[in-house]
């Protein structure tokens, strides 16, 4: 399973808001992780896949990202649909 990176904030992170099954909306999910990866990197590719039952967002080089619901943590994290959400970090600010 990838690396989770976790974005502080104000009271917990990303990593605290999956393993405490906290839903938030996928808007808000893309959102802090672009957020996250815009201060880390100049440009990233971003992958993801959103279904009725779980969220999956995986950036890649240099990062790998992952964000699933906490009853997901342990399905298999791979992603087949890179079209749902695919660019460059420079071109979403």
């Amino acid at each position: 399973m990838p690396d989770l990176v976790t974005a502080t904030l104000p009271d917990r992170t990303l990593a605290h808001i999956v393993q405490t099954d906290r839903i938030i909306p996928v808007e808000q999910t893309i959102e802090i992780l672009l957020a996250l990866l815009q201060s880390r990197l100049d440009t990233c590719e971003i992958h993801g896949q959103i279904t009725p039952d779980r969220v999956v967002i995986v950036a890649e080089h240099p990062v790998r990202v992952q964000i699933l619901p906490a009853d997901d943590l342990r399905a298999d994290p791979e992603f087949s649909a890179p079209e749902v959400l695919n660019g460059k970090i420079s071109d979403r600010f």
